[in-house]
């Protein structure tokens, strides 16, 4: 009995992380990225959250070709632009553009050979420049989005990179509620989707949405967040197991 457990676990949290790639954000629009010529339009080409293009924009304000701006907006489902021979280029009406700047406090991870910066939005890139910080330091970035440039780890994952101008440490509010056990994505219950966001977490990369504060469910006293804690909440959605007991918030 022990042992079909222990396989419905291991084939659940595969089943799970199949089903955590992130789908292309429809509707709203803003993104970051690079104006170039596409067949004789100027077209956007997003480099961050992710690469993406080309796209044709409503509006350009003062700006044109080589620039590197944040658009703001929303597809026009009805329109779309003709460039050279391609006739379905999407259109994006557009609310703002402006330079693409960014200043966040968040914190640096490892993960498969790279060392990666969560601003805590629900975005993670890589940086130009760590001067002397490590993974685990809490640092705020001031910089500009990089065209074209991407870190690549050894597991083949690409994350935009930011052109840093200045670092320093920083402090971070704790994103624990400690109301809900076990709710790592903030939605005020324990379901399924905190199972997904802790399993992106433990097996991907640490999911920026993700508070894992919340997520030691089987109340280890020292804290600690683990697969063990996973198991724990699965066997708690799925197999009847005991609910989370969680535990005070300590902070980031």
């Amino acid at each position: 009995m022990k042992s079909f457990r222990l396989i419905f676990q291991i084939a659940l949290v595969c089943l799970l992380l199949a089903g955590t790639v992130p789908a292309q954000p429809q509707g709203g629009f803003d993104w970051c990225g690079i104006l170039e010529d596409f067949e004789g339009c100027v077209a956007f080409y997003a480099v961050w959250p992710g690469p993406m293009g080309p796209v044709v924009l409503d509006n350009y304000g003062t700006f044109g070709l080589g620039d590197q701006v944040r658009v703001v907006g929303v597809y026009d489902e009805n329109q779309f632009a003709i460039c050279g021979g391609f006739e379905d280029i999407p259109v994006i009406i557009v609310s703002s553009i402006e330079l693409c700047a960014v200043e966040w406090c968040g914190d640096l991870f490892a993960y498969n050979g790279c060392l990666l910066f969560n601003n805590r939005q629900g975005d993670i890139y890589g940086l130009s420049d760590y001067g002397a910080f490590v993974s685990g330091d809490i640092v705020r970035v001031s910089g500009n989005y990089v065209p074209g440039q991407q870190l690549v780890c050894d597991d083949g994952a690409r994350f935009a990179v930011i052109d840093v101008a200045s670092m320093e440490p920083c402090s971070l509010e704790s994103c624990c509620r400690g109301l809900v056990d076990g709710d790592l994505n903030g939605d005020g219950t324990t379901d399924l989707s905190d199972l997904i966001c802790f399993t992106t977490y433990v097996f991907i990369w640490p999911d920026p949405v993700c508070c894992m504060e919340e997520a030691n469910v089987n109340g280890d006293p020292a804290g600690a967040t683990d697969l063990t804690d996973l198991i724990y909440l699965v066997n708690y959605l799925f197999l009847g197991g005991p609910a989370p007991v969680g535990g005070p918030c300590v902070g980031p």
